[in-house]
């Protein structure tokens, strides 16, 4: 069964432009269509990436009062050792590397980012398996979140240059999954990704991993 893509996204290519020394980008996100969130009209991540620092900004568009947003006064209170922001609204990076024939790494990395300014990186050697990095993952570096009746984003800077992060050693073009969880008020969560594989929400699958950017 083929991934997922919705025909009110279609229209909307995702755009990656190149310039002398970055790739600028503008990704559309989809709704996974078994997790309603009527009031949303719009998410979507642009970004630029220069070969070393990748900066992302998250948007979200639509009467954003029915949804939860941590804020830098009110952090999400859990044990250090496994925040779980996923579980909350977060905006979420998934990074791997492809080899010069296109073939996606087994390692990848996942980010995540909490409006509240809290954030979690995590290191796999396949598909959900865990490991320890050889090296601490580095660290993104905040912008303020901004958040309106009608409008959320979210902008960061992330250095993932080889030998910053410990991504597999003969690496081509940079694969990326960009994906946002939103919590609604009554504790309902939607799911959005620039492709959804056939099922439950699964960031990790591969099919997720749509955005490749061609090393610098």
């Amino acid at each position: 069964m083929a991934s997922i893509l919705f025909p009110e996204k279609t229209a909307r290519a995702l755009k990656s432009v190149s310039a002398m020394n970055a790739t600028s980008f503008s990704a559309p996100l989809c709704r996974h269509p078994d997790f309603p969130a009527p009031d949303i009209t719009d998410v979507h991540v642009t970004g630029t990436w220069d070969g070393r620092v990748l900066s992302l900004t998250y948007c979200l568009e639509g009467d954003l009062s029915a949804f939860l947003f941590p804020s830098p006064t009110t952090p999400l209170q859990t044990p250090e050792e496994d925040l779980r922001l996923w579980a909350h609204t977060c905006c979420e990076l998934f990074l791997a590397r492809a080899d010069r024939e296109k073939k996606t790494s087994a390692d990848y990395r996942e980010y995540n980012f909490s409006p509240s300014g809290q954030w979690a990186a995590y290191a796999f050697a396949a598909y959900r398996e865990r490991q320890t990095p050889a090296t601490p993952l580095p660290a993104p570096e905040f912008f303020s979140p901004c958040l309106a009746e009608n409008r959320f984003s979210l902008s960061l800077r992330l250095p993932v240059a080889q030998g910053e992060t410990p991504l597999p050693e003969a690496a081509d073009d940079l694969r990326l999954g960009l994906s946002v969880v939103l919590e609604g008020a009554d504790g309902n969560l939607s799911y959005w990704a620039l492709r959804h594989p056939p099922g439950p929400p699964d960031f990790h699958h591969r099919d997720a991993f749509a955005l490749t950017l061609a090393r610098l």
